[in-house]
């Protein structure tokens, strides 16, 4: 099984990074868990 990391791009703006989820409208604290994603909004590509 091919396991693919992904990367979050949190806040970029215009800051487009290839290779990144760029999210720029979640407005949430970082400093509670569990983090206000579904567990199936994210599939690995």
């Amino acid at each position: 099984m091919l396991i693919k990391k992904i990367k979050f791009n949190f806040g970029c703006g215009k800051n487009i990074k290839e290779g990144y989820d760029n999210l720029d409208k979640i407005d949430f604290d970082f400093n509670k868990f569990p983090y206000p994603i579904e567990d199936s909004e994210f599939k690995l590509r």
